[in-house]
């Protein structure tokens, strides 16, 4: 999620115009003007959730680093390269905070303004809906970076679970299925609510790197913060 008018200034100092985490992250903490921007907007302020608590987060993270790699399959070696861990380094110093007092990056940025933050990482079903009902909407835009990653709600009950199988059940039921739609997400068989861009397609594939991986983003993301 990014102002409009940030996003243009990027697109003008991006390579190819393209406004990714990678671009982002070689502008995250320098003065505007340096990013193509105005002296008055300060310095270029990214936001996400915190990695080591909040899925979303992890998952922006994730992403990040893919586009800076430029893969969604990379290692855990991958992320001991040096020009990662600079890069990675001065997006995550330049976060203003994992604890905004909304909640998250996005809640921030629809209650106070441009004052908070420039651009932020989350995922479709918390930010999309939010920003269709938001008094700043037509200042926002929000960006699907290519490929993009999806976060699967996936129910595991343990054996034997009484109460497992009922959370099942009711998740599983047109009730369930509709609570799950009506709060963003993309679930087969139900209507999206707006704020749900459709066409977007979404592959097969997650586009995340495998769950070793994924840990060790964590801690790659506790050393440069």
């Amino acid at each position: 999620v990014v102002w409009k008018d940030r996003l243009a200034a990027l697109e003008r100092t991006c390579p190819n115009g393209t406004a990714d985490w990678k671009c982002v992250g070689q502008v995250a903490g320098k003065p505007w003007p340096e990013a193509g921007g105005d002296a008055s907007w300060g310095a270029v302020k990214p936001g996400h959730g915190p990695p080591d608590r909040s899925a979303a987060g992890l998952f922006t993270f994730a992403q990040a680093s893919g586009q800076y790699l430029g893969r969604t399959d990379y290692a855990r070696n991958d992320l001991d390269e040096p020009g990662y861990r600079i890069w990675a380094n001065q997006l995550e110093q330049a976060v203003p905070t994992f604890t905004p007092s909304t909640g998250s990056a996005v809640g921030q940025m629809l209650s106070f303004g441009r004052s908070s933050f420039d651009v932020a990482g989350a995922i479709e079903a918390n930010a999309g809906p939010a920003i269709a009902g938001s008094r700043e909407k037509d200042a926002l835009s929000i960006l699907y970076p290519a490929p993009v990653a999806t976060a699967d709600v996936v129910l595991v009950p343990l054996r034997g679970s009484d109460a497992g199988g009922r959370v099942k059940q009711l998740l599983e039921s047109t009730p369930g299925l509709q609570a799950l739609s009506q709060n963003g997400w993309r679930v087969e068989g139900q209507p999206t609510i707006t704020g749900v861009n459709t066409t977007i397609a979404l592959d097969p594939s997650t586009n995340l790197p495998r769950a070793g991986v994924m840990a060790a983003l964590r801690d790659v993301w506790k050393e440069v913060k």
